[in-house]
């Protein structure tokens, strides 16, 4: 059930050990199955700084969310923007940084360019699907 993880904005962010990374600050969803796939979280003393983190590996409990990688593994990930969608390029850091196997999806859409991962928007995706 994906409906959890899509409510976690805001929530803590701990590695296995117990000790905290981060905030949620945003879900992005696969294009391709609509899935919750990664989580941006906003790190360090001030929050300044944010980075992705793939849900392969996490799980849920109370107000947490627990993932696979420990505190420094996710701050040294790659720096990626605020876009709404992610480069190919940027994909593949990713996936590369954590050790993941990365194959991008082909499209014919030449706005979308291959990517797989969007953010998810509550109200974006809302309209969306009330529209279908």
């Amino acid at each position: 059930d994906q409906a959890p993880i899509l409510n976690m904005e805001g929530a803590t962010v701990v590695e296995p050990k117990g000790d905290k990374v981060g905030t949620v600050e945003h879900i992005y969803l696969d294009d391709e199955t609509g899935r919750p796939e990664w989580i941006s979280v906003r790190t360090g003393f001030f929050g300044l700084r944010s980075s992705l983190v793939p849900l392969s590996e996490a799980r849920i409990e109370g107000n947490e969310v627990i993932v696979g990688y420990d505190k420094q593994t996710v701050k040294d990930a790659p720096n990626i923007g605020e876009e709404d969608r992610l480069s190919r390029d940027e994909e593949r850091q990713l996936y590369e940084h954590y050790g993941l196997q990365y194959t991008p999806w082909s499209t014919e859409d030449e706005d979308v360019e291959g990517v797989r991962l969007r953010r998810y928007l509550a109200i974006r995706d809302l309209e969306d699907s009330s529209r279908t």
